[in-house]
């Protein structure tokens, strides 16, 4: 009986322990890379009846690790992240030659991947089709990269109630080797969506348009709409060198706003795209956003908008330009380009006649997209990216359009950045960080967005701020890269006071507890913290003194100027408590002098602090009634 108990015991406590592990192990570290270690980690990671152990667990990978995997599709709640730290993000490529998708969601099921590098090249310099197939489940992605894929990145194909949520994230490298339309790093054919927002991204080197969320087929000159997006989203995007822009035709419900666009349409479009619509309707003026008239009946059915008067279309703060290395090589093909696509625009007439019917469309809103050169840091880049598009471009239309059989027949090219022409050159193991630098040093285009911010992603413009401190004291922000304007707090420990900052502050008061800065570039701003108990009244270089020193009740402190000078003086108590300033204002040269009130204050130590422009001296007084 003794022993039965025993092992009733033991097992109760089996089953808690069981219990206690499903409940809170969530998290699943998959340390170290190699062929197959995801697959069988999250795969595997199921009972002997095939349920899954850790129902929406994240799979947690190590930084600098390469995990190949097979083809693996998700039919349960799955987040794929990164360990927290520096370096390269886990990277997952292709294990085995000519994989057509990497990850597939199936179903209803949810996927998250963040801060995860996925790259279409294998080992064997092989290119994957896809790497991302979405079903019906929401789908978030934050924080990644994807690199290197044959037809894109991201698809949807033949889906209905894709919800897909891109933040944060880098697009490269997608080209298409056989044919014109592939290399889109977010395609949705023959799709229904709910939802599609993409913000803060980039999409750089990727040939064809960025987005393709549209379903229409080529009836002479006509296009006939299928498909919808009922919501989408594209703001404060960069888009660095591409075949085209957003299939924007059939939106209802959309913003397009604070976004780059630079040289779309790089490597140009011949007779024989333009007739078939490569950068709009057939025959008309290529541009970025083409939109365009839905069949009503259509539309209603499928998203329950009732009317052409229902859909609302926001467009505004877009920057966009065109190089003249890019105009001049679409001039360089003469007549085989038709006029109306060398001179790509933002919007064309029959966009812009939609926009302006305020009566047929009154939700309709378009404003403030300029063209303007962004004036990029890394002229390299540039000029490294667009001969890659041009030379693309001249396998393309070899022999002249005339000649050729569009879009398939053409030979097998691909240029990726940072590296050389043809596949057998491509990179396997992915530079880092990125060779890519899209900070730009136009001004206007930093307070240009709709909150006055810089239009683009704003990854390019962050800068590494470093923040040391001496004595005790706290500052409200910690060492790393920020953007736009900061505002810095410094709070002194008891018995200390905050005396100034040192470093890169610009022209912001050093003195001033709050400091504020812009940052436009890197930098390295110390807190001096300093103890009142270790202050003693000093003679300097300004003369400053206190006197009388003990007082009862006022005191004078003097000081002398060689020039006129901006000039600060400030009181604290002992325990680093700012009681007063004397002085904030021009001087003149000569002796100083400010008179000290302590009548309504304790007894006690009180410390100054003058600042002379950039200059600082500090002394202790002490009120003895």
């Amino acid at each position: 009986m003794k022993n039965s108990c025993i092992k009733l015991i033991a097992f109760t406590c089996l089953i808690a322990v069981s219990q206690l592990l499903t409940a809170q192990d969530t998290i699943i570290h998959v340390p170290t890379g190699g062929a197959g270690v995801l697959y069988n980690a999250i795969m595997g990671d199921v009972d002997a009846s095939g349920d899954r152990l850790h129902p929406n667990a994240t799979y947690r990978l190590a930084r600098r690790q390469v995990y190949p995997i097979p083809a693996m599709t998700f039919n349960f709640n799955i987040i794929i992240d990164a360990e927290e730290g520096e370096g390269r993000p886990p990277m997952i490529v292709p294990q085995v030659k000519g994989l057509y998708t990497m990850l597939r969601q199936s179903s209803t099921s949810s996927l998250t991947l963040k801060d995860i590098m996925i790259s279409g090249i294998g080992s064997d310099k092989s290119i994957a089709t896809w790497g991302l197939y979405v079903a019906q489940g929401k789908v978030v992605i934050e924080n990644c990269i994807f690199n290197g894929f044959n037809s894109g990145a991201i698809c949807g194909m033949g889906v209905y109630h894709y919800n897909v949520q891109v933040n944060n994230s880098i697009f490269r490298n997608c080209q298409g080797i056989n044919n014109w339309w592939e290399g889109t790093p977010l395609m949705f054919w023959d799709a229904l969506g709910d939802t599609l927002m993409v913000t803060n991204s980039t999409f750089f080197n990727n040939t064809t348009n960025v987005i393709s969320d549209v379903t229409w087929f080529n009836h002479g000159s006509t296009k006939i709409n299928s498909f919808y997006s009922k919501y989408h989203r594209f703001c404060h995007n960069t888009v660095y060198g591409s075949c085209g822009g957003l299939t924007t035709y059939t939106q209802i419900n959309s913003e397009i706003s604070d976004n780059l666009f630079v040289n779309t349409f790089a490597m140009g479009i011949d007779t024989a795209g333009y007739d078939h619509g490569e950068g709009a309707w057939p025959g008309e003026q290529t541009c970025i956003l083409p939109f365009s008239k839905n069949d009503s009946d259509d539309m209603k059915i499928k998203t329950g908008i009732e009317s052409e008067a229902d859909r609302k279309i926001i467009v505004r703060n877009n920057i966009y330009f065109w190089s003249q290395k890019t105009i001049d090589y679409w001039a360089s093909w003469g007549d085989a380009f038709p006029p109306a696509s060398q001179n790509p625009i933002f919007m064309n007439e029959r966009s812009l006649t939609m926009f302006n019917d305020n009566n047929a469309y009154p939700l309709l809103e378009e404003s403030d997209n300029i063209e303007a050169d962004p004036m990029f840091v890394d002229t390299v880049m540039e000029a490294k990216v667009l001969a890659g598009f041009f030379e693309r471009g001249d396998v393309l239309y070899e022999p002249v359009a005339t000649d050729r059989t569009f879009p398939y027949v053409r030979d097998d090219f691909v240029h990726h950045y940072p590296g050389e022409s043809g596949i057998s050159n491509v990179a396997f193991s992915v530079e880092w960080p990125l060779a890519e630098n899209l900070s730009y040093t136009n001004l206007a285009l930093m307070t240009a967005s709709t909150t006055g911010k810089q239009v683009g992603d704003p990854r390019w413009f962050s800068y590494l701020l470093t923040l040391n401190k001496t004595g005790n004291g706290t500052v409200s922000h910690e060492s790393g890269y920020y953007t736009n304007i900061q505002t810095i707090t410094a709070t002194a420990d008891d018995e200390y006071i905050f005396s100034h900052w040192s470093g890169d502050i610009a022209d912001a008061d050093s003195t001033n507890a709050t400091l504020t800065i812009i940052m436009n570039e890197a930098r390295t701003i110390t807190a001096i913290f300093k103890n009142t108990t270790a202050i003693e009244d000093i003679t300097d270089s300004f003369n400053s003194r206190s006197y009388p020193n003990p007082f009862a009740g006022v005191t004078v402190i003097h000081y002398s100027l060689n020039n006129k000078s901006n000039v600060r003086l400030r009181v604290f108590d002992v325990h680093g408590k700012e009681v007063t300033v004397l002085v904030n204002q021009v001087q003149q040269p000569g002796a100083q002098y400010a008179e000290f009130n302590a009548n309504n204050m304790p007894n006690g130590v009180y410390i100054y602090i003058l600042q002379i422009e950039s200059n600082i001296s500090t002394g202790k007084i002490i009120l003895n009634r």
